[in-house]
């Protein structure tokens, strides 16, 4: 079967997911292929995509039979386009492939946390975001799973919502499951949500220049991290919410690890230096769950102008969009979202329009981070593989 073939059943088997709540009976994606080497030490085009090492990665518990594959250290670059090496998972659908290889679509994940060990190829369910390999899995799509830089490696630090750093990891992921897995196609597509959002928008800007032998056909962006420098007026006034607090103490600890001379002192107030550290630790650790209740927003106001703009300076040069766009982008967001401001989001959807869409967008207004509609996801992704035309907000 052709590849335009095999997109139009995607399409339908999306839909037919999607109507069905994506449930019924599991299905397990172990189809025999195996790699040929465990740690290959000298591949024939070292660089970014190169793998170091395959392990098997096999989730546990309720999910074990559906979904094994692969946890990968590979190659990527930082931002400076400084060679590291980032972990991630990867997955290829049970069968044959199809004519021309299987469509691969590189899942960016939310925060988990600025350490080493927040990364979900650690966890047994990726996060969450198990059931959501599993089910592009079984509608023919191959997934990747990448950990971003400093998450499952000491890369160096974690830069913590810097869209383009993740998007390179995302990009690399794509190069490094075609090493893993002979049957891939050059198609792809990306779906992240929240910092993933960012992180699959980014990858979309850079795809075209930074990896041109892949073919790029679609970005999902749910719910993304577009601007974060807003959140210096906030934490002046003393009107972050309670999860852009946790989202700034994290922004503040990685951006502290990353610049010497960033001052913590100048951004914690009040108690919140005794609580620093468990607010440092993974997204599902239980003492950071107890300390984000344990403070307040004015805890968090920068002690000077100086201090709130460099704070502000630093968080700009991480701000989505920079660039038009290499393939179709669809944004999903809420207008009651406390994590990212919708008007945060709206304002960087209206730069992307300028620089070059096309983009796609379905806002929910009463919904919030966790419930915006996502269920014109899969059918958008479906289409992009096939090629149908794309419907351009930016022209309405």
């Amino acid at each position: 079967m052709g590849l335009t073939r095999r997109a139009v059943a995607l399409a339908a088997l999306v839909v037919a997911l999607v109507l069905a709540g994506c449930g019924g009976e599991a299905t397990s994606t172990s189809n025999g292929e195996e790699t040929s080497w465990t740690n290959p030490a000298h591949l024939p085009f070292p660089g970014p995509g190169d793998v170091v090492e395959v392990t098997n990665w096999v989730s546990v518990g309720a999910e074990a039979t559906q979904v094994s594959g692969k946890r990968i250290l590979y190659r990527s670059t930082d931002i400076e386009n400084r060679p590291i090496v980032v972990s991630g998972t990867v997955f290829v659908p049970a069968g044959e492939a199809p004519q021309g290889g299987w469509p691969i679509l590189a899942i960016g994940h939310g925060s988990t946390g600025i350490n080493v060990d927040c990364a979900p190829s650690l966890t047994p369910d990726l996060y969450g975001l198990l059931r959501l390999v599993r089910n592009y899995l079984r509608a023919g799509m191959a997934v990747t799973f990448a950990d971003y830089s400093g998450l499952g490696t000491p890369s160096g630090p974690h830069p913590y919502l810097d869209p383009y750093a993740a998007a390179r990891t995302v990009i690399d992921s794509v190069r490094a499951i075609r090493h893993v897995f002979p049957s891939m196609s050059s198609t792809w597509a990306t779906y992240g949500i929240s910092q993933g959002g960012a992180a699959s928008w980014a990858a979309d800007e850079l795809a075209a220049d930074y990896a041109p032998e892949l073919r790029l056909v679609g970005a999902v962006a749910q719910v993304p991290s577009t601007d974060k420098t807003p959140m210096v007026d906030l934490a002046a006034a003393g009107t972050l919410t309670l999860e852009q607090q946790g989202i700034l103490q994290w922004l503040e600890e990685s951006l502290a690890r990353r610049h010497a001379d960033f001052d913590l002192n100048n951004y914690r107030q009040g108690g919140l230096a005794e609580r620093w550290t468990d607010l440092s630790g993974c997204g599902r650790s239980n003492a950071r769950e107890r300390a984000l209740r344990q403070i307040s927003a004015s805890e968090f106001a920068p002690s000077s102008p100086a201090a709130a703009e460099r704070l502000r300076t630093l968080l700009q040069s991480m701000a989505l969009p920079r660039t038009r766009l290499s393939a179709p982008l669809y944004v999903l967001y809420g207008g009651a979202d406390r994590f990212n401001a919708p008007e945060w989001i709206t304002a960087g959807i209206r730069k992307a329009c300028e620089l070059g869409g096309p983009i796609t967008i379905t806002y929910s207004p009463g919904a919030g981070h966790g419930n915006v509609d996502t269920s014109g996801i899969a059918r958008y992704l479906a289409d992009r593989v096939a090629g149908v035309p794309v419907r351009d907000d930016c022209r309405r």
